[in-house]
């Protein structure tokens, strides 16, 4: 299962699966199709909990990328930070409405991962998991997740992939909307003459966007990643190289942000006179 599934939709796909036994080639198959993609929506929640609690990463993914099995994941988020003394469960609830409505239902969730474990396997034993418990799941599962839910995950992965240098941040905004925070380091390098002979500051962000209809597959993209027809947060702080904030009011405030040491003004100036502006900065020698 690829953590970029959408949980509502493979919900969906199970409910289908369900409701369409009479088309499946063997007795209980499209039962078993269902109860997997219940257990990999079950297995999304952990993950999201697991990486919003700020739980270690080597806690929750192998050495490869991939997920630990939802048991370790369980044991995991029962355990206590070393520094507050909260449990992780806890620590989620304390991320925002969007988180937390998953953190409340610990003992809900362990249920349905003992239950969904069963389709999951093959087995000598007959099975006790019937439609009847998958479809209870489901409706419950509906309720748990909107449609920005699956937000979550890409933000989370586009942190993971980029060891950081994007972050998964939620919004302050009623929806508590998932997305992608990027740092960029300004300079006066980046300063340009347009073409009509004023001055501009270039400041790419490159991002990617993936397909919402067909499997991802090979690298993750060095870029932050946007599902096609996402709605998601990014934000983009800009900062100098010695970690100051740009003002970026007006384009005065940026040369005042980009001039606030004797080295970066006299790299400025000469910036400047490059593209052509005489300028003079007070405390340049």
């Amino acid at each position: 299962m690829g953590l970029l599934q959408d949980p509502l939709k493979a919900l969906e796909q199970a409910d289908w699966y369900i409701k369409n036994s009479n088309l499946e080639k063997f007795p209980g198959a499209f039962e078993l199709a269902a109860g997997n993609l219940c257990r990999q929506t079950a297995e999304q929640i952990l993950y999201i909990l697991c990486f919003f609690s700020g739980m270690p990463t080597e806690s929750y993914l192998k050495r490869d990328r991939r997920l630990q099995v939802a048991g370790k994941l369980l044991e995991a988020l029962d355990r206590r930070s070393t520094t507050g003394g909260r449990t992780y469960w806890q620590l989620a609830r304390k991320r925002g409405p969007r988180i937390r409505k998953f953190a409340r239902q610990p003992q809900s969730i362990k249920m349905w991962i003992r239950e969904l474990n069963e389709p999951s396997h093959f087995s000598a034993r007959h099975r006790r998991l019937d439609s009847g418990r998958i479809s209870t799941f489901i409706i419950r599962a509906r309720r748990w997740f909107d449609e920005k839910d699956k937000y979550l995950i890409v933000a989370a992965l586009n942190e993971m992939f980029s060891r950081g240098r994007y972050r998964a941040v939620l919004s302050d905004d009623a929806d508590n909307t998932p997305g992608v925070e990027h740092t960029f380091v300004v300079s006066a390098a980046l300063l340009q003459r347009t073409s009509d002979g004023s001055l501009s500051m270039k400041t790419p962000v490159e991002c990617c966007v993936i397909s919402g209809t067909e499997i991802p597959r090979g690298h993750w993209p060095s870029k932050i990643v946007f599902p096609e027809h996402a709605t998601m947060a990014l934000r983009v702080r800009f900062v100098t190289k010695r970690g100051d904030p740009v003002n970026l009011t007006n384009m005065a405030a940026v040369l005042e942000s980009l001039a606030k040491t004797p080295g970066q003004r006299r790299y400025l100036v000469g910036r400047l006179r490059r593209l052509g502006f005489e300028v003079r900065l007070t405390g340049v020698q």
